[in-house]
């Protein structure tokens, strides 16, 4: 008993520390967000939130095209317009809030989940989490929503690991409510349920809430949205595999006949992405939880470890999504990856930004860097090929569940 109360009393401890730390972070977060402006993300937020406010939620799928946001963000944005009228406090600033609040929500979750593992290095794993670079550019100055939804798809881990699977269906059908990447975590939960009855369970009640927020807007207009929404594509070829067969195909030294094989093999790559992804998750996932029982964590961190390997598209906001899942599964790396990945966002938004600190990062006017930030990215890639390798060829287990 004894013992109990001592081994207690220094968990209460550590916990106070990771959270005194995620307050200093998420104070000076939002001391940076007041202060700056942010991406030109936020220009097509602001944008977005006139529009709704001029026309009303359902025409905006129809009038502007590149607004593939579900429709929960219309009335987020009219509520966020409504409170800076109120609060005379900038746009910005009130949409930064929520990515900024789900950061810090988002370690706690992560501390929950470790305690349940029985990691040891809790603690550590936590502040480093806490001092995430991609995490503090991406929430405290982007202005991007998918710190929101990668907080949802880790509270409805941990409501899993309690075993209310109608709550945690919930949460992950309202992380689609805000973006529909996590759609891509389907087979996750498909393979880590065991019994029918909870696979049935989860996979209703998470369709809850997405049909009650897009039924309406698909009948009202099911083209636009599905257009939208569901077939949107990010910008080819500057990332990974494609920003390599890209550099191939745009460099004029190259035999002509041998840009056409590689501009071939660039277009199969984006056309046939999503298909082979699917695939190889399922292929993964089933030889791996033969060999070993993995937990969510482990499954979370190999889904957006294979997405940002394979993906044709990207956008400097996705290094968000594996930011956590990398520190917790493979610390050293992760660590790596999060202050590499720290760097490079740095250097793009000074790029974006004229050269400077910037208050404003513009990538519509500056254009897509290049030169040695080109370089960094190519390195980020390859660091999470190595992440995914590493992870797939490791026998052991990684977390104890």
């Amino acid at each position: 008993m004894r013992n109990e109360k001592i081994i207690g009393k220094k968990c209460d401890k550590e916990f106070g520390t990771v959270v005194f730390a995620a307050l200093i972070t998420l104070f000076i977060k939002l001391l940076l967000s007041y202060h700056v402006y942010g991406s030109n993300d936020i220009t097509y937020w602001i944008v977005f939130s006139r529009i709704i406010e001029k026309f009303g939620t359902f025409k905006i799928y129809s009038m502007i095209s590149i607004y593939n946001h579900p429709p929960l963000m219309s009335w987020i944005l009219k509520s966020i317009t409504f409170l800076q009228h109120k609060t005379q406090l900038g746009f910005p600033y009130l949409f930064r809030l929520m990515p900024i609040v789900a950061d810090f929500l988002s370690v706690i979750i992560i501390w929950k989940l470790l305690v349940k593992y029985l990691v040891k290095d809790k603690v550590r794993i936590c502040l480093m989490c806490v001092l995430n670079p991609v995490n503090f550019f991406i929430s405290g100055y982007h202005g991007s929503t998918d710190p929101l939804f990668i907080f949802l798809i880790l509270l409805a881990f941990d409501l899993i690991e309690e075993n209310k699977i109608v709550l945690a269906g919930m949460v992950y059908g309202l992380s689609l409510c805000f973006k529909i990447v996590p759609v891509i975590l389907i087979p996750v939960f498909f393979y880590f349920f065991r019994a029918r009855k909870q696979k049935v369970t989860f996979f209703m009640s998470s369709s809850l809430l997405p049909l009650i927020v897009f039924i309406p807007y698909l009948i009202y207009d099911y083209h636009s949205v599905l257009k939208d929404v569901f077939y949107y594509n990010s910008l080819n070829g500057i990332w990974g595999i494609g920003h390599i067969l890209h550099s191939i195909v745009g460099n004029g030294n190259n035999n002509i006949f041998f840009r056409k094989i590689f501009y071939g093999l660039f277009k199969i790559h984006i056309v046939s992405f999503k298909f082979i992804f699917f695939i190889l998750q399922i292929i993964l996932i089933k030889f791996l939880t033969s060999q070993r029982k993995l937990n969510l964590m482990e499954l979370g961190f190999l889904t957006f470890c294979l997405f940002l390997t394979i993906t044709p598209g990207f956008g400097i906001q996705y290094l968000s999504w594996l930011s956590f899942f990398a520190i917790v599964i493979s610390p050293l790396l992760g660590s790596i990856y999060v202050f590499l990945g720290g760097f490079f966002l740095y250097r793009v938004y000074i790029f974006w930004g004229g050269g400077q600190a910037p208050y404003y990062a513009n990538s519509i006017v500056v254009g897509q860097w290049g030169g040695g930030n080109a370089a960094l990215d190519i390195v980020l890639w390859l660091l999470i090929v190595t992440m995914l390798l590493k992870f797939i060829i490791n026998r052991k287990v990684l977390i104890n569940v």
